[in-house]
């Protein structure tokens, strides 16, 4: 498995959590998927207990979503925002994946405000 990060992996996993209840346990359904929760824990998007089982698979248990994950994800999931935000980074000839998620974050909430007309 490779372990370059793949933002639109972890965006789809944030819009996917905010449908949870706070206190879920998530188990991932392959070796990527579980490393970009891990991701997200590492980032301080998510919050969990994780639990380690006999066979390498691991839960990650009373998972909920931290405020910087919301300010993340209540950017991202508007599908216009998310679209000019990868417009800028193409433009500039930089993949999604090699931006550090405080960067992106940054950017996403610049579009916002121009979404809204704040900027």
């Amino acid at each position: 498995m490779s372990m370059e990060r793949d933002m639109e992996l972890i965006r789809d996993l944030l819009i996917e959590f905010k449908g949870y209840q706070a206190g879920s346990s998530v188990t991932a359904d392959d070796e990527k998927e579980d490393y970009h929760i891990y991701l997200l824990l590492e980032a301080g998007l998510i919050e969990a207990e994780i639990r380690n089982y006999m066979g390498g698979s691991r839960s990650f248990d009373n998972l909920h979503i931290t405020t910087a994950g919301h300010d993340f994800i209540d950017a991202a999931k508007n599908e216009t925002v998310w679209k000019k935000t990868k417009d800028v980074l193409k433009q500039k000839g930089v993949e999604i994946s090699g931006v550090p998620i405080g960067v992106l974050k940054e950017l996403l909430k610049t579009k916002m405000k121009e979404y809204i007309g704040l900027q």
